[in-house]
């Protein structure tokens, strides 16, 4: 039964609905996320836990920003190039 709890209540942080007050602070996310993916200092898939360690984010809401970030560093990172 505790199990159960724990796993609906990590798949409800993925909402968009609960994650609002971070919007304020989605700019500056993405910029320091820019940041360390142009500058090859670390694997990005440990910018969840770099945002938990420097921002003071729960596991919920670094996934959401990185989660956030990575779709749109995608779209923008598309290429025609031939």
């Amino acid at each position: 039964m505790v199990r159960l709890i724990v796993i609906m209540s990590m798949s409800i942080g993925h909402q968009d609905g609960n994650m609002e007050h971070l919007i304020d602070d989605m700019e500056l996310f993405f910029e320091e996320l820019n940041y360390l993916r142009q500058s090859g200092e670390m694997n990005m898939f440990g910018a969840p836990r770099w945002l938990r360690d420097n921002y003071d984010l729960n596991r919920d809401e670094a996934q959401h920003v990185f989660d956030k970030w990575t779709k749109q560093i995608n779209f923008n990172s598309i290429s025609f190039e031939g």
